[in-house]
């Protein structure tokens, strides 16, 4: 406040009371004739103390007299405050919250003082207090109407896992009353595989390091079928801190996940049509390529040969070209047969299959080869890892004897073949691999016609073509396939994958 006679207007509206005193502290009267609050309770006359203007029973809240009260606050000019208990002019009980802040101009002392009724506290608490009343009231109604009506599940869930209050989208999801899942924890009926990664999270927001999370998992029905549900948690705390409870959140995803499930399968099915349906272009145009060119060319000799035959003014020998039409009758018919094994194969799509013991179709091969074995000095090492097949007999027979015969056949020169037989476990998937130390093929020449048919990469051995021909045909009529790793002089591994 200035040190100023004048106080302007806006300065004596903020107050209930303006009094003027003495340098000894006794009333002088009322600045401005402002009396407000304090007039209207109490009498005081000129010339007595402040302490004798509130009277005996007038006593404020804390150690020491009305009189200490009035003094320290002329004595200090600082401001203070209190509470003060008195009785009316007309002999009612009062009380008052008081401010009291003395201030000085060149010719008086004004003693400014702010009065509150503690009714009118009282009654502001209590109005703050039912306004605040009614506004939990309504957010309470607002949450047990979310809570309770709610199409997905929620669920107040304790710190360490009970449920302590769910709806009813809850129990209808996983197949418990209330009760029952009261009586257990979340962690009871949370899928074994999916608990450790719910509780990481769960401790990491008991730690404070995160608020919420959210995770799909899955839950054990009470009939004991498995229910997939998107789970969103938040930690309630108190106003200290103190974690109180989990509010969850469940959405059944099941039918969505089963529907994701099933179009995963139909595109899988679809992708294997469309690598069948590729498969069986590549074999038609196979089969064009062996009537076209095989056929037609044993065919064509034939009709040459007659024709020179028939020639008088040629005059050839009888002898030599029979001789030579026995030998393009003989190929037209190697080339039919050939034709009608893979046509065979193909139709043989009901043939039994049987639960096989490998090294037992294998030691049957062995002993078809058992020949070439002793006299090439093969060492022929086994590693079966999975040991039983479910696949037709003659055909994994089949499969084993033209694998094992390439590596007897296809050798090196005084060095004496090594083949090692594997058989392995990968993806759902059973592989069967047969690697030598042979030859080897050079793919980046020869890479798109190793299963071609009569097709051959090395001259001075024992071949026709047509057995890896064979071979890929009758393993592609189940669905599996083959691939093959190679380079010159480094020998081969042939890999059959079975589904």
């Amino acid at each position: 406040m200035p040190k100023s006679p004048e106080i302007s207007k806006s300065v004596l509206s903020q107050f209930d009371t303006v009094l003027e005193i003495d340098k000894e502290g006794k009333y002088v009267g009322s600045f401005e004739n402002r009396e407000g609050k304090f007039h209207s309770h109490l009498a005081p006359v000129p010339g007595q103390p402040l302490d004798h203007i509130f009277g005996e029973s007038f006593s404020p809240n804390r150690s020491g007299s009305n009189e200490e009260h009035f003094s320290r606050v002329i004595r200090s000019k600082s401001p203070d405050q209190c509470f003060y208990f008195t009785k009316s002019k007309t002999g009612e009980n009062l009380s008052f919250y008081v401010s009291l802040n003395l201030e000085e101009s060149t010719n008086k002392r004004l003693l400014f003082i702010h009065l509150i009724p503690l009714q009118t506290i009282i009654s502001a608490k209590d109005d703050l207090n039912l306004a605040v009343s009614d506004q939990i009231h309504e957010s309470e109604e607002k949450f047990r109407k979310t809570f309770y009506n709610s199409a997905i599940g929620i669920a107040l869930v304790s710190t360490t896992g009970n449920w302590l209050e769910v709806n009813a989208a809850i129990p209808k999801m996983l197949g418990y009353t209330d009760e029952e899942l009261k009586s257990l924890t979340f962690q009871d009926i949370t899928h074994p595989e999916d608990l450790n990664g719910d509780l990481e999270l769960l401790n990491q927001t008991l730690a404070g390091e995160i608020n919420s999370y959210r995770l799909e998992k899955r839950y054990i029905h009470k009939d004991g079928k498995t229910v997939h549900a998107l789970l969103s948690v938040a930690l309630v705390r108190s106003s200290s801190g103190e974690a109180k409870f989990f509010v969850s959140q469940l959405i059944d995803i099941t039918q969505t996940k089963f529907l994701i499930q099933d179009l995963e399968r139909k595109n899988l099915l679809l992708e294997a049509t469309s690598s069948d349906l590729e498969k069986k272009i590549d074999q038609l145009q196979e089969f064009n390529r062996i009537v076209a060119h095989n056929l037609r060319a044993s065919i064509g000799n034939v009709v040459s040969l007659v024709a020179f035959l028939k020639d008088k003014n040629l005059s050839p020998d009888p002898e030599e070209v029979i001789g030579l039409l026995e030998e393009s009758s003989k190929a037209v018919l190697e080339n039919l047969e050939n034709l009608q094994k893979v046509i065979e194969v193909r139709a043989n799509r009901g043939v039994e299959f049987e639960e096989l013991q490998i090294d037992q179709v294998m030691q049957s091969v062995l002993k078809t080869l058992s020949g070439k074995i002793k006299t090439s000095h093969a060492k022929i090492q086994i590693d079966f890892q999975i040991k039983n097949l479910l696949y037709p007999r003659v055909y994994l027979e089949s499969i084993l004897f033209n694998l094992l015969d390439n590596s007897l056949k296809y050798t090196k020169p005084g060095i004496p073949p090594e083949i090692t037989v594997t058989t392995l476990k990968k993806n759902d998937k059973t592989y069967l691999s047969v690697k030598d130390n042979g030859i080897g093929i050079n793919l980046k020449l020869y890479g798109d016609q190793i299963f071609k048919y009569k097709k051959v990469f090395h001259r001075g051995f024992d071949s026709n073509g047509v057995g890896l021909f064979m071979t890929k045909n009758q393993i592609e009529t189940f669905g599996g396939s083959i691939q093959v790793e190679s380079k010159p002089h480094e020998g081969s591994i042939f890999t059959v994958a079975f589904v």
